[in-house]
């Protein structure tokens, strides 16, 4: 087998335009603190103690900023100008005709919803046009709808609610994503065209599976079976907060360790298949084989599973693996996650503010570049504690710290006992749960007539239950002591922390300029507070502050 040619003291030339394309998108909300880390970048690459980036490289990244600048400003720009036509034509809630196709993936959520496709609305007589397609988020649904379906039907529509806080992140590429220039709730839903495309037919294939789970498991836990095989978030208020609090939300999104999990478990099944047909097995290799079919298989699965932001990841990364297989060579995981960052942007030019993609992707640089030193200290420092232990703290603390910034953007908090709550709830939740209640959804799904299978699925379901019982045990257990409030960085300060992070990558190799990074980091993390306190508090002005405390009205008066 030969390798990818990648030097140890090196930088991977796909790694530095997958970052600078994703700096680019980022530009668009935050362009100074960008240019700055940017500009930290280039220097630190020059430096004479840097790792190696080619001049190629180099020149690569500084197009990939601009070219992923410009398609996320043009996404932007084409949502606001789609968002003002839609206010103009329909600027209240209305009775509404349409006929549209379905193009997003229906989901439940509480009930079901999907994103259609649409030319024209007829409201109370009054015909509605943006100049060209334009996308409507229905709700109340019934569960057989699939892409690709034209359907009929009348809705109450309004535009869709576009908020601004100063005190959140700009919410602009978040309605950008999602394209709706309408949204509300079917009154009435008549088929024209049931699909005929594949994807139609992996919708259908999601909808049995979500019969399956409902046939197979308790109904207090089929919602984090849903999680964990579909990807869709209805769960009980409660058991949201605990998994959210304790920080096991991970484990209901269907990201890296599932598509780990089930695609790398089919490639082992269809190589062990191919092995017991010697005159194949004679003729190919058959992990070269397995890896052919499991390709498409692993696409397949993404489909299936949600095809949320942390899914497109890791089935972009697993299918880079596979391809590369497939033509007998082995993957360099850096290159390769280089490259799956480097797809995804392709299809989606705000793919970065996909909340479950940037802490996907976090989570695997941590991974990568965090828990190998990590390792190696729980090795020295803990040598009588099993290994499988070991490596999973190390993955645990990894992971962890690479998304706390994002974490505590947008909570405001760190969970008290993620750390321990991971080291008992990650195996529970991928060694037993979810394989447990995959194989449960999918016998439920074709029992129908069959005593046999449906008496199976349901003890597979029972089993399920129980682990998801356990697990969700551990999540309410961890969710009872308060996560530790932190300050919620703003973008400057997420600036300072890449930008020490690169540093450390490119350049520091010794103790002494690592420590000179850290104290530099710190310090300017000090500064950039200080100044957001500062520029935060009014001055001569009256400003009053609603809070949303769910129940009531409750406002704070800051005078002048």
């Amino acid at each position: 087998m030969s390798r990818w040619p990648v030097r140890v003291d090196s930088v991977d030339p796909l790694l530095a335009v997958a970052a600078a394309a994703v700096a680019g998108a980022l530009a668009v909300v935050a362009p100074w603190p960008v240019a700055m880390v940017t500009c930290v970048a280039w220097g630190a690459a020059w430096l004479p103690s840097a790792r190696r980036v080619g001049r190629w490289a180099l020149a690569l990244a500084i197009v990939a900023v601009a070219a992923s600048a410009w398609r996320a400003r043009r996404a932007l720009d084409r949502e606001a100008a789609v968002a003002a036509l839609a206010v103009e034509a329909l600027p209240h809630p209305s009775r509404c005709a349409l006929r549209g196709v379905v193009a997003a993936m229906p989901l439940r959520r509480g009930v079901m919803r999907a994103d259609l496709e649409v030319e024209a609305l007829d409201c109370e007589g009054q015909a509605v046009r943006l100049g060209g397609p334009f996308g409507v988020r229905i709700f109340d649904l019934p569960e057989g709808i699939a892409r690709d379906d034209v359907v009929d039907l009348v809705a109450q529509l309004a535009p869709a609610r576009r908020v601004r806080d100063p005190d959140l992140p700009d919410p602009r590429p978040a309605e950008a994503r999602r394209a709706i220039a309408y949204s509300g709730g079917a009154v009435v839903v008549s088929a024209v065209r049931p699909s005929r495309s594949l994807l139609g037919a992996l919708d259908r294939a999601r909808a049995r599976l979500r019969a399956g789970i409902d046939r197979a498991l308790p109904e207090e836990v089929a919602p984090i079976a849903r999680a964990l095989v579909l990807g869709e978030e209805d769960l009980a208020a409660a058991d949201d907060e605990a998994f959210r609090t304790s920080g096991l939300t991970h484990l209901l999104a269907v990201s890296g360790s599932h598509v780990a999990l089930v695609v790398g478990g089919l490639v082992a099944l269809l190589r062990a298949a191919i092995l017991r047909a010697p005159a194949l097995a004679r003729r190919i290799e058959a992990g070269r084989l397995a890896a052919a079919i499991g390709l498409p298989l692993a696409l397949a699965y993404e489909q299936l599973a949600g095809d949320s932001g942390s899914a497109r990841r890791a089935t972009a990364m697993a299918a880079f693996v596979l391809l590369v297989r497939a033509f007998g060579r082995k993957a360099d995981t850096v290159r390769v996650l280089g490259a799956s960052t480097l797809a995804a942007l392709a299809v989606d030019p705000l793919a970065p503010f996909d909340l479950s993609f940037a802490l996907s992707l976090a989570a695997t640089v941590g991974l990568l570049g965090v828990a190998p030193p990590v390792r190696g200290y729980f090795d020295r420092a803990l040598p009588r504690l099993p290994r499988t232990i070991r490596a999973t703290a190390a993955a645990t603390v990894a992971a962890s710290a690479a998304c706390a910034p994002l974490v505590a953007r947008l909570a405001g908090s760190i969970p008290s006992l993620g750390l321990i709550a991971n080291l008992v709830a990650v195996p529970i939740g991928e060694l037993l749960a979810l394989p447990l209640a995959n194989a449960a959804a999918l016998l439920g799904a074709f029992a129908g007539g069959w005593p046999a299978l449906s008496s199976i699925a349901r003890a597979l379901g029972l089993a399920s239950a129980g682990a998801l019982v356990a697990l969700r045990g551990v999540a309410r257990g961890a969710s009872a002591i308060s996560p530790v409030a932190v300050p919620q960085p703003d973008a400057w300060e997420l600036a300072i922390c890449v930008g020490a992070v690169v540093i450390v990558y490119l350049a520091a190799r010794s103790a002494r300029r690592l420590a000179v990074v850290v104290a530099a980091a710190g310090l300017s993390l000090l500064s950039a507070e200080a100044l957001a306190r500062r520029s935060g508090a009014p001055r001569g002005e009256l400003r009053i502050t609603f809070l949303g405390v769910g129940q009531g009205d409750s406002a704070i008066a800051h005078l002048p």
